[in-house]
């Protein structure tokens, strides 16, 4: 139908104010969060768990590794091969399978480990997600206490400063060690969130146990 035609019969008051109205916000009016809102509409990105990232108490650095790993942003041999650099990839911590994100951060022998570990403490059996997302989606769901969350940013640094320490300086956990090393990097990040009040490092693993039973 043409333009004019439905604009014809249209009547326009003179008298009064006039405003221009946001049509995706209940007020009327423009925000960024309506039009982000907009924007995500279809979009898996509206259910990026971002929470989970930017709320916990974990150093900037870890965040924004936690941010980067499901958007594919990690500096992992798969990637640099993506920006037509050419290298003859390995995974440097199995020295076995191709490094991709989501093999260094969920597949790899001693990162699943993590998570069976994390799972055991928290008392619920884990069922492996296929992607780095829906881990986080998943532990989201799974935990509703603030510093419990940030585990998952916790096995992924640790995972991330193993790796590099393994490529740059050429030497290696054992599992044990690399397990401790991860257990003593929650405990740290928890204490920021521990109310003020100190607690040795079994004492924090016998928080864990309490804390879960609550999530």
């Amino acid at each position: 139908m043409d333009l004019l035609a439905l604009l014809a019969n249209i009547k326009v008051a003179l008298a009064g104010d006039y405003r221009m109205i946001w049509p995706h916000d209940s007020k009327g009016e423009f925000t960024i969060k309506s039009f982000y809102t907009v924007l995500c509409e279809g979009s898996s990105d509206i259910d990026f768990p971002v929470d989970v990232i930017w709320r916990s108490k974990a150093p900037t650095k870890a965040c924004f590794l936690t941010w980067a790993v499901p958007k594919g942003k990690v500096p992992t041999e798969d990637m640099l091969k993506r920006r037509n650099f050419n290298l003859a990839s390995r995974c440097p911590m199995c020295r076995q399978e191709e490094e991709m994100a989501d093999h260094l951060f969920i597949y790899y022998t001693g990162v699943s480990g993590l998570w069976y570990l994390s799972c055991a403490l928290l008392g619920p059996d884990w069922v492996q997600p296929h992607t780095s997302g829906e881990v986080l989606t998943a532990w989201r769901r799974r935990t509703k206490r603030g510093w419990l969350q940030g585990i998952p940013l916790a096995i992924w640094w640790s995972t991330w400063k193993e790796r590099n320490q393994q490529i740059f300086e050429g030497k290696a956990r054992s599992y044990p060690e690399f397990k401790l090393y991860f257990l003593k990097t929650l405990y740290s990040w928890s204490q920021a969130i521990n109310d003020g009040t100190y607690l040795n490092f079994w004492d924090f693993v016998d928080k864990i146990n309490i804390d879960s039973a609550r999530a």
